[in-house]
């Protein structure tokens, strides 16, 4: 039934050290149970031979850490890891001397002897009851992964510490500053690995593809005409250094970088959970804005975020900064339980903070030992010890937000008054004019009020109502654009009456203007902040269970990931975290920065820096630029420099037949890349082109126009006890709905549909790498949603104003939008469009007076049929991304 499993020998090799009776079909049952089979427990395997179809490649040895670990770490290490309370057989193949250790007569790991060897007989081994990894895993090695463990194990089964856990280190002899600074360190590393793929940097890009790719990569807006014109106009060496440094003194990049850091921080403007309800946190976002702009180094910035309540003499916004760690999910559910929550709470906090700051994933360990990293679940609840200390409650709220809050002074003051003002403004705009149905209900109710008032006398008051007859009379008889507020209060105040939501919507624009009133006069807002309560003591949860606390932990950090300090709070946290020996948190950072410029880091999996990650394209580089960045300051905005600077990052984004071959995904970066714009840029970019965005920096978060009812889905809309905008979406009107996309109301349950359809998080969890979709409902939005529209109409009267000439147009049109003027083709195809259009239009003028939104003449026919030529430019693949 059988067949010989353990080469020459008839039988296999002695169960009894096992434990197990002489060799017995029971026994053979016994001791393969398919689900448990493991390398160490069955000495079997079958020898290899040249007959076996695993041929060793010719070349160098495998590199454990590039080639052997991750072939490991995705077949093995789940079993076989370091997690010894889910170890299979006790066989561990994370270390070498485990691996290779005495397992009576017989190791997983014989050095030097694949032959030997139980890892690589049984891998190769044809019986599915034998084979490692087991059948049904649904993960089997493949012919060539099989080829490297045996030449691995061959040339000595070397194993080495993870790249991402030691110290980085410029490599020996290179000096970065002899060789011309860092734009000239990162060509030359850059360099050497095209060079070994046979490849070589691509020509510098023209002059107008740098200053529109330099203007979208640092502030996330093109470049003005003028400053195309400008850079173009500058001949004098030295004008892309110059270029560049005006752009990095612009509060447009403070922006650009916060809109990254929003997502690692799990920014919303509500709580998340349950009603969704609103919540008060711009304050911090703003705080992020300013220190951005003030360039604050890192290791401040990352310190404050996390201990700035614990800084001796603490400031205001030192307190503030602590928005980071409270950006999460919570509620106010009467039904929750209020310790589940808070336990949530404080998970959410260390998935957040080892996100950003370690790139290592630790969530898996809230419940087990780490798969992968050395993470045990008692090194989890030692780091979650820390953020413990909070008085967080799990539930209730006070002001919109949960305990512990303060009332601050916004960092960006001004921006807030005119923001607050702004906003009640379109509030009482809103009730003067409310969304169509609405006030279709109210007209067809004034009208008939005006003939039920005409038999009522003057001083009789309303029957049922709080509106005295003649009053309401007199205010219903003037025309609406030349009411008053008080007689809209009137007239409103008697519909509320009779229409439920009219007096829904009263009441929801009647709290937040009075919530609004109380903050300007105050001078002050409420935010969330952390505190510090020491009292608190941290158990171990079993399996996670909030309910299910086992031995007490106390505070302390993963001794694998950093270095051997002791860290029993938050501030010794930062410290750690700053700590110029610390593997991690310089190499996490310039990796973040380096994405934010290229599209993806060095190491692509940006969120994970661990066992399972994938290996950086450019090690040296990395780690070059880790070391200069502690170096000199942990100083943003000269990393940017550098980056922008470099031979590297100016290359021409056309590839060669020969560079597609050798690097087909650009992970060399053999050429620049183009790609689509991040979600917030795609629409800002729309809106600078038509002339429409408003620009101002900081203030409270604005609404700008979405389809009517999504709220309602998921909300207690109209709820008379419920106020803020996170149940009622009134949108802002005038200037401020053409506000950045960062200052967008982010409703976690129903974030901003525009954004959501080009990809934005829902920022319900730490995001620090966003996915890149091609869909059908992306085209949809840049042909139709209203704001693209009129940003269309913009750009077509921006190009109407450079004269009367048609090409003339055509050239400013192409100019404003992409930064160049357009090739023959393209004037070609886009000048029968415009021929088209207008004679379309001429024969329906109604049609073009709803392209246009104005009166029909013989000017709106044109602009119509310049707002199609417009549209259709502004849904090219090369506008809506960086070049």
């Amino acid at each position: 039934m059988w067949r010989n499993h353990f080469g020459g020998s008839s039988q296999p090799r002695n169960p009894s050290r096992f434990g197990l009776q002489p060799w017995s079909p029971d026994t053979f049952m016994t001791f393969f149970p398919r689900r448990f089979v493991c390398l160490a427990t069955i000495g079997a395997a079958v020898l290899a031979s040249p007959g076996d179809g695993f041929a060793e490649p010719a070349g160098r040895s495998p590199s454990y850490s590039a080639d052997v670990k991750p072939i490991l770490a995705a077949k093995c290490f789940h079993c076989h890891g370091q997690d010894e309370h889910d170890r299979r057989a006790g066989l561990r193949l994370d270390t070498f001397e485990a691996a290779t250790a005495d397992l009576g007569g017989y190791a997983a790991i014989v050095v030097g002897d694949a032959d030997r060897s139980e890892l690589i007989q049984r891998v190769i081994d044809h019986d599915p009851d034998v084979v490692m990894p087991p059948p049904e895993s649904g993960e089997p090695l493949t012919a060539e992964e099989i080829a490297t463990l045996r030449r691995w194990v061959g040339a000595g089964a070397e194993y080495e510490a993870h790249w991402a856990f030691t110290k980085p280190a410029p490599p020996d002899g290179f000096d970065g500053g002899a060789a011309g600074g860092g734009a000239a360190a990162i060509d030359h590393f850059v360099s050497r690995r095209l060079s070994e793929a046979g490849l070589s940097l691509r020509p510098e890009a023209n002059r107008r593809t740098l200053v529109r790719r330099l203007s979208l990569d640092l502030r996330g807006v093109p470049p003005g005409v003028e400053e195309v014109e400008a850079f173009l106009a500058d001949t004098q060496p030295g004008a892309y250094e110059r270029l560049l440094d005006r752009l990095l003194l612009s509060p447009q990049l403070a922006e650009r970088l916060t809109v990254d850091w929003l997502d690692s921080a799990r920014y919303g403007d509500t709580n998340g959970f349950s009603i969704d309800d609103g919540r008060f946190m711009w304050a911090w976002r703003d705080w992020v804005i300013k220190s951005f702009a003030q360039n604050l180094p890192y290791d401040r910035f990352l310190t404050m975020q996390l201990a700035g309540d614990l800084l001796p003499d603490a400031t205001e916004e030192d307190l503030l900064a602590t928005g980071f760690l409270r950006c999460g999910m919570n509620t106010h559910e009467g039904g929750t339980l209020p310790e589940e929550y808070r336990v949530i709470s404080i998970a959410d906090k260390v998935d957040a903070v080892a996100t950003t700051f370690l790139g290592m994933t630790v969530r898996c360990a809230q419940c087990h030992d780490h798969k992968y990293d050395p993470i045990s679940q008692t090194d989890y609840y030692a780091f979650y010890a820390l953020f413990n200390t909070t008085t967080e409650p799990g539930h209730g709220a006070k002001n919109g937000n949960t305990a512990p809050t303060a009332m601050v002074r916004p960092p960006l003051e001004s921006a807030w008054r005119r923001g607050l003002r702004q906003r009640i403004a379109d509030l009482e705009a809103t009730l003067r004019t409310p969304y169509p149905a609405l006030s279709a209900a109210r007209d067809a109710w004034e009208a008939r009020q005006k003939k039920a008032l005409l038999s009522t006398a003057a001083s009789q008051r309303k029957e049922g109502g709080k509106v005295d007859a003649a009053e309401l009379n007199a205010a219903l008889h003037v025309a609406k654009a030349d009411r008053t507020d008080e007689q809209w209060g009137v007239v409103n105040g008697a519909f509320a009456d009779d229409h439920k939501p009219m007096r829904d919507l009263l009441n929801s624009i009647g709290a937040e203007t009075a919530a609004e009133r109380k903050q300007l006069k105050d001078g002050r807002v409420w935010t969330m902040v952390m505190d510090h309560d020491p009292a608190r003591v941290t158990h171990r949860l079993d399996r996670g269970q909030y309910d299910q606390p086992r031995e007490e932990v106390a505070p302390g950090v993963p001794g694998g990931l950093g270095p051997n300090h002791s860290v029993t709070n938050r501030l010794q946290l930062a410290r750690w975290l700053t700590d110029p020996d610390h593997p991690l948190t310089s190499r996490v950072a310039v990796n973040r920065y380096w994405q934010l410029i290229f599209g993806r880091g060095l190491v692509e999996t940006s969120e994970d820096f661990g066992v399972r990650a994938d290996l950086p394209s450019h090690p040296e580089l990395l780690d070059w630029l880790a070391v200069d960045f502690v170096a000199n300051g942990w100083d943003v905005r000269r990393l940017l420099r550098q980056i922008v600077m470099s031979k590297t990052y100016r290359q021409s984004a056309a590839a060669t037949s020969e560079a597609i071959a050798a690097d087909p995904t650009n992970r060399l970066l053999s050429r620049s890349e183009c790609r689509r714009l991040p979600a917030e840029f795609v629409r800002d970019n729309a809106l600078a082109v038509g002339g429409l965005i408003e620009s101002s920096l900081g203030g409270p978060p604005v609404l700008p126009p979405q389809p009517a009812g999504l709220w309602r889905e998921v909300s207690h809309y109209g709820h008379p006890d419920i106020f803020f905008t996170a149940q009622a979406y009134h949108p802002s009107r005038g200037d401020r709905q053409r506000r950045r996309s960062l200052y967008t109301y982010w409703k976690r349950s129903s974030p901003p549909p525009m954004l959501s359809a080009f990809d934005a998080p829902t920022r319900e969890t730490c995001v620090t790498r966003r996915g890149r979709t091609t869909t059908p409902l992306q085209a949809l939005v840049l042909w139709n949603e209203p704001q693209f529209v009129a940003a269309a109409r913009g750009l077509a009267g921006r190009a109407i104003e450079a004269g009367s000439d048609d090409d003339a147009r055509l050239d400013r049109l192409f100019e404003i939008a992409l930064s160049r003027l357009p090739s023959d083709l393209e004037r070609a195809v886009l000048m029968r469009q415009l021929e088209a259009s207008k004679q379309r239009f001429t024969g329906s003028p109604g049609a073009a007076a709803q392209v246009t939104a104005a009166g029909e003449s013989v000017q709106v026919i044109e602009r119509a049929a310049w707002t199609l030529v417009t549209s259709t430019v502004m849904n090219l693949h090369e506008f809506n991304s960086r070049p």
